[in-house]
């Protein structure tokens, strides 16, 4: 009966889970983002790489406070693997609900 239960409470988080990461505001719908959310028994911090065919990657955008070598190696990856596409960083703009984008 515990197991049953703990295998229902863990399957009611992993919605909670998906509908909190990969839900976000209708004011950005114009960016037709895909989001890919991967589940890992990893216990760290080290950043989690995945091949994807060149075309599938058009673009990458970093938040403002990725930490510096987590950006540093996704850079790396990026000259490696996928040379012709940019890597750019989202800011928050002052004052207003909006991100600026950097290249």
């Amino acid at each position: 009966m515990y197991e049953e239960s703990g295998a229902e409470a863990l399957g009611t988080m992993r919605e909670i889970w998906q509908h909190v990461f990969a839900t976000k505001p209708a004011e950005w719908r114009y960016e037709r983002e895909r989001r890919l959310l991967v589940q890992t028994d990893m216990d760290d911090t080290r950043p989690l790489l995945r091949a994807y065919d060149r075309t599938a990657v058009r673009e990458v955008i970093v938040g403002e406070r990725m930490p510096e070598d987590y950006r540093a190696r996704l850079i790396a990856v990026m000259r490696e693997l996928y040379p012709d596409t940019p890597v750019r960083t989202a800011s928050r703009a002052e004052g207003v609900y909006r991100l600026s984008i950097c290249s």
